[in-house]
């Protein structure tokens, strides 16, 4: 289609992350990166490339997939943490009427090994939201 060739969707994200066996949340951070050959099909898994950051460790990379939905899209990410080995962030955005612009940022998310919680954790984006289609979609053009 006019010669583009897919879509890029780059999303900065902050939050926070509780481990079960910890006191209190500690910050979360992540650059995400998911890749689409077609521009708004939703469902279809989109691969996803970034990175996590955590106070004390340095960039971590993670890959997974992305799922946009009409109600929200879905995220599975998997990252090899120091101390702890490979976990899983799984969750998803709920759009909803009443508090709709809290529903567009947020993402809860559950984080699993193999089939254990280890923890809760929210990312939010936080640019203003006009921003959005202007800093976090790009269209790649065939070369």
């Amino acid at each position: 289609m006019f010669g583009i060739r897919g879509l890029l969707i780059q999303e900065q994200m902050r939050g926070w992350i509780h481990w079960h066996d910890a006191a209190q949340p500690e910050p979360l951070a992540m650059d995400l990166r998911a890749y689409s050959d077609t521009l708004l099909r939703f469902g279809g898994e989109r691969r996803i490339a970034g990175e996590l950051h955590l106070d004390g460790h340095p960039a971590l990379a993670l890959s997974g997939s992305l799922r946009l939905a009409l109600r929200g899209p879905h995220y599975r990410l998997h990252v090899d943490l120091p101390g702890r080995g490979g976990i899983d962030l799984i969750g998803h955005k709920t759009y909803r009427l009443r508090g709709l612009r809290d529903s567009l940022v947020t993402c809860p998310l559950r984080v699993y090994q193999g089939e254990r919680l280890l923890a809760t954790a929210q990312i939010r984006y936080e640019q203003p939201l006009y921003q959005f289609p202007l800093q976090s979609l790009r269209l790649l053009r065939e070369t």
